[in-house]
């Protein structure tokens, strides 16, 4: 039903006039153009392009996505991923996952583009490849775990600390600024930027989140969009 909602409401913009049949299906050239347009042209691409992406691939990871969150549930629950461990448990559990991931990583994508991406079997191994990241998360976790006890890196973990605690708050500030640069209706450098400057920019915006959370942090206990959450959640008024 939904993916039918969602052909209906394509083909209405297609036989409008408002969107091209081509940008609809997903061609390269087209989507470089809705992105470049105004905010419509942006808000209709980026719409349809989640929307049939969620469709179409959804179904198929769902199935992953519960399974890690189970893991994840049961890694809590046993101390692993909240540091309940041993400095021995964490370091050698860390280090194992690290290179079983690393290994299973390589393998598993090394297969998936050796292979015709639009063939069965590619998209099969596209699949799988989401279960090889597993572990080199578990051990990325690990250094987290790590990280936070050591005193030297008190001060990183403290910052990283603030932006998850306006972790609503920096999600739409991202958006914000990334849409701005990037998007038509602001600079409009959608596809003109190459990978180096675009970590750059990335750094940029870390910056700023990690500098705007200490700053609004030392004044209010929740940062905005929390606070405007809490407000729903709660159905009240209450001060920040």
């Amino acid at each position: 039903m939904l993916m039918g909602l969602f052909m209906a409401a394509g083909l209405y913009f297609v036989e409008t006039g408002k969107m091209p049949l081509e940008q609809l299906l997903g061609d390269p050239a087209s989507e470089l153009a809705g992105y470049r347009g105004s905010f419509a042209d942006a808000f209709r691409t980026r719409f349809f392009q989640t929307a049939k992406f969620q469709l179409q691939y959804g179904p198929l990871f769902l199935p992953a996505l519960w399974g890690t969150m189970a893991l994840g549930m049961g890694l809590t629950r046993s101390g692993i991923l909240t540091g309940e461990r041993s400095t021995r448990f964490h370091v050698t559990f860390g280090l194992s996952m690290l290179l079983l991931g690393s290994v299973l990583t390589v393998i598993g994508y090394l297969a998936c583009y050796s292979l015709d991406l639009v063939t069965p079997p590619a998209f099969v191994w596209q699949a799988f490849a989401q279960f090889l990241g597993i572990p080199l998360s578990l051990g990325y976790s690990q250094l987290v775990v790590l990280a936070c006890r050591s005193r030297a890196m008190r001060g990183p973990v403290k910052g990283l600390a603030n932006v998850g605690r306006m972790a609503l708050t920096n999600y739409l500030s991202q958006t914000l600024i990334c849409t701005t640069i990037f998007y038509g209706y602001g600079l409009g450098r959608f596809g003109t930027i190459d990978f180096p400057a675009l970590y750059g920019i990335v750094l940029a915006v870390w910056i700023f989140n990690l500098a705007f959370s200490a700053l609004w942090l030392r004044w209010f206990p929740y940062g905005p969009f929390e606070w405007l959450w809490r407000q729903i959640t709660y159905l009240g008024i209450r001060t920040v």
